[in-house]
């Protein structure tokens, strides 16, 4: 499924400026896939350049920080699209991205665990996807009070991805 036949009715216009940056032309668990690519070219160039405590302002996450908030929402996201998937009519409340990395200490880390814990929800998460049929994929629940779909969320975490990617490519990699 490519996001050009996602219906807008089952996303909240917040997501919107993330699924601008979905490829309209990559399948959903293609573009899943791809992440992998794009994170480790990333990945080494940070590595290269030493940044990765490194924050471009003060009260700015560290590119540790960004990286935990990355695996934390894939896995939010990745656990709701599991309940809608099997009916679980529960309505997921939202989070904030900002308590969360107060509370997990990425910069006590070492960047390896963290990339290693990244790829292993990506790898997690594209198995995940693969794995829904079409019924699923199109499944509908609530989450932060808004209605959403599966394949939305699946959608969103690759906008999301993109989105961050920009950002330490213009912000932290410059």
């Amino acid at each position: 499924m490519k996001i050009d036949s996602l219906p807008r009715s089952e996303v909240a216009p917040f997501y919107n400026d993330y699924l601008t940056l979905v490829d309209a032309n990559t399948t959903l668990v293609e573009l899943l896939k791809n992440g992998l690519n794009d994170y480790n070219a990333i990945s080494e160039k940070i590595t290269k350049l030493n940044k990765q405590k490194f924050s471009y302002a003060d009260q700015k996450w560290s590119v540790q920080d960004l990286l935990l908030h990355l695996i934390d929402t894939e896995r939010i996201f990745c656990y709701r699209a599991l309940c809608i998937a099997r009916g679980d009519k529960t309505f997921f409340p939202g989070f904030d991205e900002n308590d969360y990395v107060i509370y997990a200490s990425a910069n006590n880390r070492s960047f390896e665990s963290l990339s290693d814990e990244f790829l292993a929800v990506r790898l997690a998460s594209v198995q995940l996807f693969k794995s829904f049929t079409a019924n699923q994929l199109a499944a509908l629940g609530t989450a932060s009070g808004k209605q959403i779909s599966v394949r939305a969320i699946g959608f969103i975490i690759t906008g999301h991805f993109n989105h961050h990617l920009n950002i330490l490519q213009s912000r932290y990699l410059f």
